[in-house]
């Protein structure tokens, strides 16, 4: 067997998938980077994750090659890095990459001066041409040695220009109004619209949730029909499609065809905690029973595979099994009678599965042709949600005699924060306390295991070396998730935990000259400390640490902090009217900003209440529980009145007033939005 390198004292299941490669690989950290001075070596880094289907190939053909390691061993210090436990690292060498000319992806692989300057890199190599790449490498720093220095110094100075200064954050202007921002960004977004399957362009197709809550919440204030259709074209098509696992629940992470139908079949937890919060928003807003299928079941999916014994939930489940992208969900045509037996017909019509396959090699991904209450009324069947479950039950008996795709078991911060969120949406939506139980007893485990004394955050546990420490993601996600359980719980430790955790934000990672939050601690090994600006699938740091401040100001009445987001927003107007697509969850916070809030204290309510006042969807509405033992805050000495159930609406620092009925609530909030009703 092959002897271990470094990475066998790693946690990070990436990491240790290459611990037995003939390369010598070491994980990333001041003893990698001193190794590399000493020796003169030029670093290679290469960067991936557990649930990446091209890392695996390139591990095959390449790094578990003995040719190929005895190049890397013999001219380079090699390191590898999780681009999931080390998002720092891997932002700023992608940008490097794509700065070069080429297109971004992962793998990874970027060569770097031992000072950690990059000079070249790529993503996938086969073999014939990595052993390429290598040789010619090294001929280049022997005969162009200039040039690459020239080139290194050209690319380090590229990327330690601020983001901010490159796309003139703080000094343009937008002269649009809200509302105006908002209808040009729908009608920029419909124009990207697919009008026949959904989303946003042509294949591959991302969800990208915080594009289509963006889309909700301009349908909810301009009551456009494009805002509208983009959303609910877009939900359906997903929901029907193979990105979502018809049989088990859960998003794969992208669709390689413009339909949905084709997946690439990893599926990570940040999409779907984010999903589960979008569905559960959307059901509160159109009622479709379609979604709330998907939230339940996608909650599902991950408690049953996902969640760790302390109630937090791993990273990703991997593409493939046994080596085969996507063979654990797929299926031929003869697997599908022996499961189906006497509704083989009928089900194969629903999932549109063929006798050849609808896939690669003979084998068949399940999307459905048309809703299952279309194609129940076509054929006349009464009972065919019941045959529905039957039918999926069956194919996931089936699945539990294959080899399950490997399970990336690290536990993050910032997606179990967001998974936090999505379940607090979940338990609004649907009322299932277990939901919010589960939320509850996750953020338990984030506190105790993940939080140190002086406020300071991690982003990982590992049991064998120090653990990560946080970035601004993981920071703000957290303080988004205490907001979120306070809502529904009126918890004075949760605002005081959010409290500690803004204070140290603020120490280690803001920069006052303009206003924004560094993405690392200012104490950082890398060349350059970015400040990261355009969504991604999970919104940018800075977004998500805008709406917690503004958020926070909000229930603690602290203007600071409500300035200090209204700053961040107003700097990025001209963005989000620009680019609304890689400004979508900028464009919630500024509309968040700057049309009408509400705070709402609701005191003695019944559940049936409380759950009838979670279910709708007002999103300028902040709740604040109300609780006997509060003395400060929002809720304070606002009790029910005459032991009634009571609401207290305010708004700009004033208070209408109270009302008894949820109704009355909603008339309040309807006539008050439209300008008719007058503040005490």
């Amino acid at each position: 067997m092959q002897q271990a390198n470094a990475l066998i004292h790693e946690n990070s299941p990436y990491l240790q998938q290459h611990a037995y490669n003939p390369v010598h690989w070491l994980p990333w950290g001041a003893e990698a980077l001193e190794r590399s001075k000493q020796e003169n070596k030029v670093i290679l880094l290469s960067i991936g994750y557990s649930a990446c289907h091209w890392c695996h190939v390139m591990e095959h053909e390449c790094f578990e090659d003995e040719e190929v390691a005895a190049l890397q061993n013999k001219y380079y210090i090699n390191i590898k890095v999780d681009r999931e436990e080390r998002p720092d690292v891997d932002q700023v060498y992608m940008d490097a990459v794509q700065a070069m000319g080429m297109r971004g992806g992962w793998p990874l692989n970027v060569f770097l001066l031992p000072d950690g300057r990059p000079f070249y890199g790529g993503t996938y190599f086969p073999k014939s041409q990595w052993m390429q790449v290598l040789e010619g490498v090294q001929l280049a720093l022997k005969n162009e040695h200039d040039q690459v220095m020239q080139s290194a110094d050209q690319l380090t100075k590229a990327l330690q220009r601020s983001e901010l200064e490159k796309y003139q954050v703080g000094s343009a202007r937008t002269e649009l109004e809200e509302k105006e921002l908002m209808l040009n960004s729908v009608r920029l977004l419909h124009d990207q619209l697919d009008t026949l399957d959904g989303g946003l362009g042509t294949a591959p197709k991302f969800p990208m949730p915080c594009i289509y809550e963006y889309m909700l919440l301009c349908s909810h204030y301009l009551a456009e029909p494009k805002a509208d259709e983009i959303i609910r074209l877009t939900l359906e098509k997903m929901a029907l499609g193979g990105i979502y696992d018809q049989a088990g629940g859960g998003f794969s992470r992208y669709a390689v065809d413009s339909a949905w139908q084709i997946p690439h079949f990893e599926k990570m937890l940040y999409d779907n905690a984010q999903l589960i919060s979008l569905y559960s928003k959307a059901f509160r807003n159109y009622k479709d029973p379609l979604y709330e299928k998907v939230v339940r079941q996608s909650i599902g999916f991950l408690v049953r595979e996902l969640m760790a014994p302390n109630g937090l939930f791993y990273s990703s489940l991997d593409a493939d099994s046994e080596g085969v992208e996507g063979k654990f969900y797929v299926f031929s045509f003869e697997e599908l009678d022996r499961i189906w037996g006497e509704d083989t017909a009928l089900f194969v019509e629903y999932f549109r599965c063929e006798a050849k396959g609808n896939w690669e090699q003979g084998n068949n991904i399940l999307f459905p042709k048309v809703r299952a209450e279309v194609f129940a009324a076509q054929k006349g069947i009464m009972d065919f949600d019941q045959k529905l479950d039957h039918a999926r039950q069956a194919i996931m008996q089936a699945r539990e005699n294959r080899v399950r795709p490997g399970l990336d078991h690290k536990l993050l911060l910032s997606w179990n924060a967001l998974t936090i969120s999505g379940l607090c949406e979940a338990y609004k939506a649907f009322a299932d306390p277990a939901y919010l139980q589960m939320a509850q007893k996750a953020f338990a485990t984030l506190l105790k295991e993940y939080k140190a004394l002086n406020g300071a955050l991690y982003r990982t546990l590992r049991p064998s070396a120090e653990p990560v420490k946080a970035f601004l993601e993981d920071y703000a996600t957290f303080l988004l998730a205490c907001l979120d359980l306070y809502e529904l719980s009126g918890e004075p430790s949760l605002l005081f935990e959010a409290e500690k955790t803004i204070r140290f934000v603020e120490e280690q990672f803001y920069d006052p000259e303009d206003g924004f939050f560094h993405y690392s601690e200012r104490s950082t090994e890398l060349i350059t400390n970015k400040k990261e600006l355009f969504d991604n699938v999970i919104p940018s740091a800075n977004a998500l640490m805008a709406n917690a401040l503004l958020r926070y100001g909000r229930c603690t009445s602290r203007q600071s902090y409500i300035d200090k987001a209204t700053h961040m927003v107003q700097a990025v107007a001209h963005l989000i009217q620009a680019e609304p697509r890689y400004m979508s969850y900028w464009g919630t916070v500024h509309a968040s900003a700057f049309l009408p809030a509400y705070e709402l204290v609701f005191a003695g309510l019944q559940k049936e209440e409380e759950f009838a006042l979670f279910q709708q969807y007002w999103p300028q509405l902040s709740l604040f529980p109300y609780r006997e033992e509060q003395l400060a805050g929002p809720a304070a000495h606002k009790g029910p009145i005459q032991g009634k159930p009571t609401y207290y609406l305010c708004t700009q620092g004033a208070c209408l007033q109270p009302v008894h009925t949820l109704s009355a609530l909603m008339n309040l909030l309807a006539q008050n939005s439209a300008g008719n009703s007058s503040l005490e």
